[in-house]
């Protein structure tokens, strides 16, 4: 048996390494002009059949939990269902058989611009809308706009449009005219039968509504329960932390947060995939269902007997894979990027390595111990495209938090720091928190997609036995039967039925919409 080693230097180099690779960043960001942003959202929910369409592609393929999506990208769903959650509390839910695609995600000079295409199906939406933001849902036949904090839902057949408001106000626009829906109400546009256009009382609530509400409760919840150890400029995946982990309170530093479940010898970055992303190069999508917040934002600090445990911090700007690039004779490995003022200094320290393919999770392997004459050597620079050595990432994009390119870097700010009385609620002060160039100078460094016009082709014929489990982990609806998922033909159907039956085009009428929904 060949004779092994600690890796005693591991933790020695992996702090140098993260000024270095720090140091780089910055040196390249100087050096390239001009530096363009994006905006990034998460996949938070994926449950059955599946599927993105990316922007430069435009070839279907299996979606998977925590997927970063950016302007461009299209979500398609057959026998299964998505959540999409974006930065500032709104969130998307793609129902079974629909598809919807980010046209636009990109800044205003003070608010997001959002837009959404949406050719077939059932979508909800929950629309955070600042004064200064641009949301929007539309194909060729009409245009959605919420004012304001919105709850709403589209369907789509080929008979035509229904547009029910939950909660708020949602403008509806097309070529029968403009039409103000309020909650409570629905407006039904006739495609295949013009006649047929009008507004009525919006059905009754269905499992699909039932499964938005537990949802948005869930994450209002849980994100809430986390604000007592950290507040961000953001809220996607805020809510994860309080349901699948645990805090504790370091001296000196502040409060740090480790995943339930987990012994001393886990490892981050090692449950997930590399997938790589133009403009971001290899971007780290976690397998677990916390995977999004402390894979992308703060830093990981080590302590003997207590293992991994993940800081707050650092959310200016998103990290597509905040790690340390290692190798090991001709295979590329990598090791979470630790805090260097918090981090003890551990006998072991593992890293994960590809045995294969960068993005082959099945090749990955922790190794905690060297064989004989096998070294760990770090790298200069995040791999290239192809994953070999010797290849550098031409990385450009930067994706900041702030509500906007006018509004100043969205850093730790010392009202931040004290949010937690008697403790600080973030591991670094304000003055050590790297900012972002002047976001006003940028532009959005992503164009245009190509459009996709219909659903993907099938991969999974039957939901599962678990499609329907209950818990925010499984994202499906808490206890109920396969009779229950909603129905964008029922729901248009009926939609259909009760503005013929009654209103009058541009009207509301004061009945139940024609029955509910029929099935």
């Amino acid at each position: 048996m060949p004779r092994r080693f600690p890796l005693f230097f591991v933790a020695s180099f992996a702090l140098a390494l993260g000024a270095f690779c720090v140091t780089l960043a910055m040196s390249a960001s100087a050096d390239e002009t001009p530096v363009s942003y994006a905006r990034i959202v998460r996949l938070s929910v994926v449950r059955g059949d599946v599927q993105i369409a990316r922007a430069e592609t435009g070839k279907w393929e299996p979606a998977a939990l925590n997927m970063p999506l950016e302007q461009g990208f299209a979500v398609g769903t057959n026998m299964g269902l998505a959540e999409i959650e974006l930065e500032h509390g709104s969130v998307i839910w793609v129902a079974p058989n629909s598809m919807m695609q980010f046209t636009d995600l990109s800044l205003s000079s003070e608010g997001q611009i959002t837009k959404v295409q949406m050719d077939e199906g059932t979508v909800t939406y929950d629309a955070s809308v600042g004064s200064h933001d641009n949301f929007s849902v539309s194909n060729a036949n009409f245009d959605v706009t919420p004012e304001g904090k919105s709850e709403f839902r589209v369907d789509i057949t080929k008979d035509g449009v229904g547009l029910t408001v939950l909660k708020g106000k949602v403008t509806f626009q097309s070529k029968q005219g403009t039409q103000t829906v309020s909650k409570g109400e629905m407006y039904f546009l006739g495609v295949r039968k013009p006649e047929h256009t009008g507004a009525s009382a919006a059905p009754k609530v269905d499992e699909w509504d039932k499964f938005v509400k537990d949802r948005m409760e869930y994450i209002t919840a849980a994100s809430a329960a986390t604000s007592q150890y950290t507040t961000a400029p953001f809220n996607y995946g805020m809510a994860d932390l309080s349901t699948y982990g645990s805090w504790s309170f370091i001296p000196g530093v502040g409060y740090a947060w480790q995943p339930g479940g987990v012994g001393a010898d886990w490892v981050p970055f090692s449950n997930g995939s590399m997938m790589f992303y133009d403009g971001f190069g290899w971007t780290w999508v976690g397998a677990e269902p916390w995977g999004w917040v402390p894979y992308h934002f703060g830093s990981w600090t080590y302590a003997a007997g207590n293992g991994w445990r993940w800081l707050p911090g650092n959310y200016s700007q998103w990290a597509a894979a905040p790690v340390s690039w290692v190798t090991s004779g001709n295979k590329i490995g990598w090791t979470a990027l630790r805090d260097p003022q918090s981090s003890a200094q551990p006998k072991t320290t593992a890293i994960v390595l590809a045995k294969g393919s960068l993005s082959d999770s099945d090749s990955y392997k922790v190794i905690k111990s060297l064989k004989s004459g096998q070294t760990i050597a770090p790298l200069a620079g995040m791999p290239g495209a192809n994953g070999k050595i010797g290849t550098v990432s031409e990385t450009r994009l930067v994706v900041p938090t702030a509500h906007g390119l006018s509004m100043p870097s969205q850093g730790v700010s010392e009202s931040v720091v004290k949010a937690v009385a008697g403790n600080p609620a973030l591991a670094h002060p304000a003055s050590q928190i790297s900012t972002l160039p002047q976001l006003a100078s940028m532009r959005n460094g992503l164009g245009s997609a190509r459009m996709m016009t219909s659903r993907p082709p099938l991969r999974v014929s039957t939901m599962g036995a678990d499609f329907y489990s209950a818990g925010p982990t499984s994202g499906g609806f808490a206890g109920r039967s396969s009779a229950g998922a909603s129905s964008a033909a029922s729901r248009a159907a009926a939609s259909e039925s009760a503005a013929h039956g009654g209103a009058a085009a541009g009207g509301v009428s004061g009945g139940t919409a024609g029955g509910g929904h029929p099935r």
